[in-house]
């Protein structure tokens, strides 16, 4: 599966996650960006356990790491966009906007994924 384009990484930090920080109010207190970012990847992506050895001692040791979007191919990280989209329309009655151009010229940052200029 081919590397997550930075469209998909544009369009999820730019319009579904700033959309959501700008008009979701749960219980009548909005979020920033970061907090529903956070929130939506522990949520859809969780953790995976990571088994390792101690180098000191030669034992095996598990533990959990969280997933990250970055980890997330082309189909996984449309499936995220999908479902995040979703559960904002229908729980928290966001509304996304309707034209693709109103997002299209935005710039990514290649490390860190975030939108430049949002």
């Amino acid at each position: 599966e081919d590397a997550k384009t930075d469209r998909q990484r544009a369009y999820y930090h730019g319009v579904v996650l700033k959309t959501i920080a700008l008009q979701a109010r749960p219980n009548g207190v909005q979020f920033p960006l970061a907090v529903w970012k956070e929130h939506f990847r522990a949520e859809y992506l969780g953790h995976k356990t990571v088994t390792t050895k101690n180098p000191l001692t030669g034992k095996k040791v598990r533990r959990r790491v969280r997933v990250s979007t970055e980890d997330l191919g082309v189909r996984g990280y449309s499936q995220l966009i999908d479902r995040v989209s979703a559960f904002a329309a229908t729980e928290l009655g966001v509304t996304f906007p309707a034209t693709f151009q109103q997002w299209e010229g935005m710039q990514v940052d290649p490390d860190t994924g975030e939108v430049i200029g949002v």
